[in-house]
């Protein structure tokens, strides 16, 4: 954000160039209609004064979400696949709606390919059915752990050799839901049916069904057709649809304000809306106002312009005597003014309506740092109130709704605040659940209706008193009930026995459970254990539960799944498009000719797990395997050899950790591959302790078999049998007691390092391969993987500036897309721009919250910037992800203490520097990976230290200023002096001959 120190001359200058060029007049009268006159205070006499514009305010085409595909057996992320259909079925019951969705994916490509569908919800909603055509068969889906059900689609989308049907419908937020399917059949399409329950809600009076829409233009999905149909009768009906804005269906009749349900085990559950009435005499929520406002990558450009109409309006409705200030925040916050409060005088509307101009989404979002900041500018002497509007997702600082009332602590004592969800997509429940904490009012900017007049009834309703919460007339007391504003409708639901009451057919019952799991959910000490058995019980999706869809009930009994719903139902008259298929699960066509050879050697196993059963899960993978293999071949086409692998497998069934077990094959990318396929594994948990497996897999290339080699058949005379061994610990070390002398490891050579003085010869070759990773990206411009490669070798071979027009393409493509963000900050770091470099390390973060390498180089980045209030964010969600780390980091943020980290012991490559405010010295790895000190995790002040694998590094300099090194490496040391400019420093030549580093799962 732009500095505001003079902002003020700034503005008048603006508004008068705007006079002059365009006649801007007033926006106000365009833009933002006069307050209603129910909340007409005695507002300050101010000469009318021409207003810098808003952004403007309109519903962009915003579509049902965003779609993508992968191919099965990688991570490249493809371009192809389309939303054919969404068809949506409304059926309406006392007060609720039971919405079922059939949406059709259409496959445009010659090859088969995984549909990934991310789609928003409404508020409340209650996920409850996800079910899949597979031939002519609709088969149900039941509700797993998440992390189960994901291990389990991994598995059977990367089995390539002996691919079967699944769909994964799981919660990306709390707006927004990932959905799944596989195969999509090449030039083919497949149907799936999901299914969602919600409370229905008045507006004026007058009950409304909303089909919502919400992800924001950069994300939208043109639908071939869109139909929804409410208790029979059709609302929508639309070809090559890109709506503008959330479909709204009134209703007839009024909603009840009591539904009670019986519950199938007994007892009752109730639904009761409510009135909420303030006390006589009770005084308005006037005062000073702080509107604090979302900037972070979250958001979108249309919910950012309704943001900046909301606090416009607001401040147009402020009284003599009252005071304003206005912040905008993701990490940290930039503000008008830049402290205290200011009064609402001619040359301060037209610099808070610059300052609302200036807004753009960038960063992450750290809530209770925003929702701090906000108090902290009211006068405690004085009446005020906060106005809050994010999405409610934290992405940094405390990242669990209790963690983050925790840290606001006492700070919100007697401060009125409103909160309002805004963004993309909005997490209700995060929202409501801070609300509360905060004895907070919340309420949604868009509801449906047209977003001008939202925003306007919204500032009209700044002054109605705040109303504690009240027992609905009728119903039972409930445990938790919302504040409101007098006027606003309540709704509650709870347990208990209501006398008299007629039982309803709508799914009260299936509505309060949801409401229970949004509460754990809001609990950051919550256990999932409980998450997961109310989900199970009441067949709901939640954050730690995925439904998950498998071919046929014997294939969920393969898996441990237990069948709740009912077997397959066939559907003789309605058939699925992907019936053409040979055979259920089987795709035509998908083999490639001549396949290189990939052989496993038995397998023994001590310990409570069946060989039979190892063997059938590893196999599974053999298409992970077989790419990994092919890709290898592509840069060695006589590459052979054995690759041996010691995996663990958990408790919980699923595989913790990879190493190497002592692997002949020569090529360290290709065994990282093998041993990241090996990680995504689930095999059913094992009885007493963990299982350590010795897993040898033995390739030979397509054109020469195996027999026809004599190294192969001396290797494979007698080969050592794979052995698993039982124990308490995830890492084994290699020792007589859990390996006899009959599987000793191999004799292996010590790595070598050669350190040379820079020069800049190594970035004048090879430019047929950066031509030829171009012309990929042109012909297939949907690739994420073409688009990362070309900046990798671009990174590699010293070409920063296209590596930067290639990260930013990518970017462009693909928002959403974590990794596209980090190669877009490595390319800004190798050019010396640390401030960008810096955020984009954020936005990565922001993309993957809960990965706890991206918040650390976020951190990382923002104190190499010296930016303490940034930094502290980070650190604050590291200290939640993993405290015994970090938690005494997070604690001193929390504190108000300077950020500090201290470095990371690595071992490997390890440069030091000084100098006099340079920035320093960037690391280019030979895949093409930059660590610096806006992309490290490794770094401390003045030294920079990355892990090592076989190739050459290149140390360069990231500014014009002086400087000295130390370059060490293995025991060698190279020292340099550097007078000046942008140069390599160093070249750093390494041969490992077995890969040391623990493997890492690749995009």
């Amino acid at each position: 954000m732009p500095a505001h120190a003079r902002l003020d001359r700034a503005a008048r200058a603006a508004a008068a160039v705007c006079l002059l060029a365009q006649g801007c007049g007033d926006p106000r009268s365009a833009h933002l209609p006069a307050p209603a006159p129910e909340v007409a205070p005695p507002v300050a006499s101010i000469a009318p004064a021409p207003l810098p514009p808003l952004p403007p305010l309109h519903d962009p085409p915003r579509g049902l979400g965003s779609m993508t595909a992968r191919a099965p057996g990688t991570t490249e992320t493809v371009g192809g696949v389309r939303l054919a259909s969404h068809h949506a079925t409304v059926t309406v019951v006392d007060g609720t709606a039971h919405t079922e969705v059939e949406e059709e994916f259409r496959n445009d490509t010659d090859r088969v390919l995984e549909g990934r569908l991310r789609l928003p919800v409404p508020s409340g909603a209650a996920l409850s059915r996800l079910a899949l055509w597979v031939g002519d068969q609709l088969v149900e889906g039941e509700v797993v752990a998440r992390d189960r059900a994901a291990r389990i689609f991994r598995g059977i989308v990367d089995d390539t050799v002996r691919p079967r049907d699944p769909a994964l419908l799981e919660v990306v937020s709390g707006g927004e839901l990932s959905l799944k399917i596989f195969p999509l059949p090449a030039r083919g399409s497949r149907k799936v049916v999901f299914a969602y329950d919600e409370v229905l809600r008045a507006k004026e009076g007058e009950a409304r069904y909303v089909h919502p829409l919400s992800l924001g233009a950069a994300r939208a999905t043109s639908i071939d057709s869109l139909r929804v149909t409410v208790n029979g009768r059709v609302a929508l009906d639309q070809r090559d649809a890109t709506p503008t804005e959330d479909l709204v269906v009134p209703l007839d009749g009024v909603l009840p304000a009591l539904v009670v349900a019986a519950e199938p085990g007994g007892g009752q559950t109730w639904l009761a809306r409510s009135t909420a009435e303030a006390a006589p005499g009770a005084a308005s929520s006037a005062g000073d106002v702080v509107v604090a406002i979302d900037t972070s990558d979250r958001q979108s450009a249309a919910s950012l312009a309704a943001q900046a109409h909301l606090a416009a309006a607001v401040l147009d409705g402020l009284a003599h005597g009252e005071s304003f200030a206005l912040l905008a925040c993701d990490t940290a916050c930039a503000s008008y003014p830049e402290r205290g409060l200011a009064a609402p005088t001619e040359d301060s509307r037209i610099a808070a309506r610059t300052f609302l101009t200036s807004l753009a989404p960038s960063g992450a979002s750290d809530p209770a740092g925003a929702v701090l900041a906000a108090m902290a500018r009211l006068d405690p002497g004085r009446r005020g109130q906060v106005l809050w509007m994010s999405d409610g997702t934290a992405t940094a600082g405390e990242l669990s709704v209790d963690a983050a009332l925790a840290h606001v602590g006492r700070a919100g004592e007697g401060v009125d605040v409103r909160v309002f969800g805004a963004g993309r997509a909005i997490d209700h429940a995060s929202l409501s659940a801070l609300a509360a904490g905060l004895g907070a009012t919340y309420d949604p900017v868009a509801d449906g209706a047209p977003i001008l007049g939202r925003v306007r009834a919204l500032a009209a309703s700044r002054r109605r008193p705040k109303v504690a919460p009240q027992r609905a007339e009728g119903a039972p007391d409930a445990a938790r009930r919302p504040w409101a504003r007098a006027g606003d409708e309540v709704i509650t639901l709870g347990r208990g026995e209501v006398a008299g009451a007629r039982p309803t057919s709508a799914p009260i019952t299936r509505l309060w459970a949801q409401r229970r799991v949004s509460e754990l959910e809001a609990q950051g000490d919550a256990d999932d254990r409980e998450l997961v058995k109310l989900s199970v019980k009441h067949h709901l999706l939640s954050k730690a539960t995925a439904l998950l869809v498998l071919e046929s009930d014997g294939m969920f009994a393969e898996f441990g799944v237990a069948r709740t719903r009912p077997a397959a139902a066939s559907a003789a008259v309605t058939r699925s498009p992907d019936a053409a298929l040979a055979a259920p699960g089987r795709l035509t066509g998908a083999h490639v000719p001549r396949a290189p050879s990939l052989r496993m050697g038995a397998t023994q196993v001590s310990g409570r797990i069946a060989t039979e059963v190892i063997q059938r899960v590893v196999r599974q993978r053999f298409g992970s395997f077989r790419a990994c293999y092919e890709a290898a071949l592509r840069r060695r086409p006589t590459l052979a050899g054995r690759a041996v692998t010691r995996f663990v497998i958990a408790r919980d069934g699923s595989v913790t950790s990879a190493s190497d077990g002592g692997s002949d094959l020569d090529d360290p990318a290709m065994l990282a591959c093998v041993r990241a396929a090996f990680l995504g594994m689930s095999f059913p948990a094992p009885e007493h302790g963990v299982i350590t497996v010795v897993y040898p897999l033995v390739f030979v290339p397509a054109d020469a078999s195996e027999e026809a080699r004599p190294e192969a058949r001396q290797r494979d005379a007698a080969p050592p049998a794979p052995r698993a061994h039982f124990g308490l610990t995830e890492r084994l070390p290699w020792n007589s007691a859990l390996n006899p002398p009959d599987v000793a490891p191999p004799a292996r050579e010590l790595p070598t390092v050669l350190l040379r003085a820079g020069d800049e010869r190594w970035r004048d070759g090879d430019a047929a391969r950066l031509a030829s990773l171009a012309d990929a990206v042109a012909r297939d411009p949907a690739r994420r993987r073409a688009h990362l490669d070309l900046v990798r070798a671009s990174l590699a071979r010293g070409r920063f500036g296209g590596a930067r027009e290639a990260a930013a393409k990518l970017v462009a493509l693909d928002p959403d897309l974590p990794e596209a963000q980090e190669a877009l900050a490595e390319a800004l770091a190798a050019l010396g721009r640390g401030a960008e470099a810096a955020r984009a390390s954020a936005m990565a973060a922001a993309l993957d919250p809960r990965a706890v390498t991206r918040q650390l180089v976020a951190a990382r980045a923002a104190l190499a910037e010296r930016d303490d209030t940034r930094a502290c964010a980070h650190l604050r969600a590291l200290g939640d992800l993993k405290p015994g780390r970090y938690a005494e980091a997070a604690a001193a943020c929390r504190r108000g203490e300077r950020a500090r980290l201290s470095p990371d012991a690595t071992e490997g490559l390890r440069v030091g520097w000084r100098c006099e405010e340079c920035s320093g010295v960037a690391i280019v790895s030979p895949a093409g990976r930059v660590s610096s000190p806006w992309t490290s995790t490794s770094v401390g002040e003045g030294e920079l230290t990355v892990p090592l694998t076989s190739g050459t590094y290149r140390v360069v300099a990231l500014d014009a200023r002086p400087l000295s090194v130390e370059v060490r490496a293995l025991g060698a040391l190279l020292r340099a002096s550097h007078a000046g400019g942008a140069a390599t420093l160093a070249h750093v030549d390494v041969r490992i001959p077995w890969p040391r580093a623990r493997p890492r799962v690749a995009w």
